[in-house]
C-alpha cells in the first residue's frame, strides 16, 4: 500500500509554524520515516505562489525530500480571502489528485504530533482500516512552542516527543477556548463540537461530535461534493458503505495524539459567559452535527499522562454519558430547533434587503460590543 500525505498551508504565520513545529514533529523517527521503504508514497504541500518559495528553500522541507517523494503544489485559482472556503478548496484539489489506489492522509499545518503516531497509522492501514479519525484540541502557541524546544534534534529538523510527555505539556498550556469546552466551565464555547472532563491529575476525557479524518483508504472518499470543511460534510462521504470493522477511532492518546497550536487571541470570539447545558448543545447540534457526527460522540476518548486509574476514569465516563444522554433527549425536539434556525435566517435575509451594508455593519458592531461587555 502507498500513501499520499497532504498538508494545506498558506500565510506567513502558518507557514512559519508548519516549518518550525508541525513538519519537524512529523519527521520524528516514528512518524514519516517509517514510510521510507514505500517508494511511491508522496507528501504534497498545497499552498499559494507567494508562500511556495519559502517552503521549497527551507532546510526542513529539503530534509523531507530525503525521506520520501515531496512536492509543493501551487493553485493560483483558489481564492484565499475566506479561510475555511480556501482550505476546503485546497483539500478538494488534493483529494482529486490522489490516485485511487493510494491511501490519503490529511494533515494540518499547525499541529504537533507525538513520536510514533504515524507508525501506528501505517499499522492500522495495513490491517485494513479504511477510515481513521481522531481528535485534536488547542494549546497556546506562544507557550507551547517554547516548552517544545528540548525535544528538537541538534539540527532542528525533527522534533521527537512521546505521547504522555506531550499530553502533560498540553494540559499545562491549554488554550482559553479549549478550557471553554470543559463541561463545568464558567464559560462555554458557542461552537459545541466537543466537551471535556478532567480526570484528577491523570488527564482529560473527551466526547467529540467532530473528529479529524486522518486516513481515508484507497478507492474511498474521492467524491469532492462537499461544501464545508473536511470534518463536517465530508464525513458522510467517507462513511458511505463503510463497515464498522473498517472504521478506527483513536480513543487513547498513547496510540496517536496531536495538538493544534493557536495564538492566545485566536478564536476568543467563540467564548461566552455561563455554563454549557444539554439543551444549548442540542440546539447547536441540530445544525452543526449530522448523523455521522452523532455516532462519533458516543466514543470516549482519553488524553492521559500516566497509566489510568480505572475508578477515576469510570467516574468521568459516567458523568459524560449522563450529559450526552441529556443532549440526545433534547435532540428529539430537533424540529423545533430547525424552525427557530429557519426563522432567524429569514429575518437576517429580510434585514439584508431592507438595510444598507453600512447599517448592517453598525448593528454587528453593537452586537460585538454587547458580547464583550457581557
Amino acid at each position: 500500500m502507498n500513501f499520499n500525505f497532504v498538508t494545506v498551508v498558506w500565510g506567513e504565520a502558518y507557514v512559519d509554524l508548519f516549518l518550525k513545529v508541525a513538519l519537524p514533529s512529523q519527521l520524528a523517527p516514528g512518524n514519516l520515516p517509517v514510510f521510507r521503504d514505500l517508494s511511491e508514497t508522496t507528501y504534497k504541500i498545497y499552498t499559494t505562489a507567494q508562500d511556495a518559495s519559502a517552503i521549497r528553500h527551507s532546510p526542513v522541507f529539503q530534509h523531507l525530500q530525503t525521506v520520501m517523494r515531496s512536492e509543493v503544489v501551487v493553485s493560483p485559482e483558489i481564492d484565499i480571502c475566506e479561510k475555511y472556503h480556501a482550505m476546503s478548496a485546497f483539500y478538494k484539489l488534493a483529494i482529486q489528485q490522489t490516485p485511487d489506489a493510494f491511501a490519503l492522509v490529511l494533515l494540518t499545518p499547525d499541529a504537533v504530533w507525538s513520536d510514533g503516531s504515524l507508525a501506528n497509522l501505517r499499522r492500522l492501514a495495513e490491517q485494513g482500516k479504511q477510515v481513521v479519525m481522531m481528535p485534536g484540541i488547542r494549546v497556546l502557541k506562544e507557550a507551547f512552542s517554547h516548552v517544545l524546544e528540548p525535544f528538537y534534534s541538534g539540527n532542528q529538523l525533527s522534533l521527537s516527543i512521546a505521547a504522555r510527555p506531550l499530553v502533560k505539556l498540553a494540559l499545562e498550556n491549554l488554550h482559553p477556548v479549549t478550557r471553554a469546552f470543559f463541561w463545568n466551565s464558567e464559560k462555554f464555547s458557542r461552537w459545541g463540537s466537543y466537551y471535556l472532563w478532567e480526570v484528577d491529575s491523570e488527564g482529560l476525557l473527551g466526547r467529540f461530535f467532530h473528529l479529524h479524518p486522518l486516513l481515508v483508504g484507497p478507492f474511498r472518499g474521492r467524491n469532492t461534493n462537499f461544501k464545508s470543511t473536511i470534518d463536517c460534510d465530508y464525513i458522510p462521504i467517507i462513511f458511505t458503505d463503510l463497515e464498522e470493522r473498517d472504521l478506527h477511532i483513536v480513543e487513547d492518546s498513547d496510540e496517536m495524539v496531536f495538538f493544534d497550536l493557536r495564538g492566545a487571541s485566536q478564536d476568543i470570539h467563540e467564548i461566552e459567559p455561563g455554563k454549557s447545558n444539554p439543551l444549548q448543545v442540542a440546539y447547536w447540534a441540530s445544525q452543526g452535527a449530522n448523523e455521522c457526527h452523532r455516532k462519533l460522540i458516543r466514543y470516549k476518548i482519553r488524553f492521559h499522562t500516566q497509566d489510568s486509574t480505572s475508578s477515576l476514569w469510570e467516574d468521568s465516563e459516567i458523568q459524560s454519558e449522563l450529559a450526552i444522554e441529556k443532549i440526545f433527549f433534547w435532540l428529539k425536539f430537533e424540529w423545533i430547533f430547525n424552525l427557530i434556525h429557519f426563522t432567524k435566517n429569514k429575518i437576517k435575509d429580510t434585514l439584508k434587503i431592507l438595510l444598507s451594508p453600512q447599517k448592517i455593519e453598525k448593528l454587528q458592531q453593537v452586537k460585538r460590543t454587547l458580547r464583550k461587555m457581557a
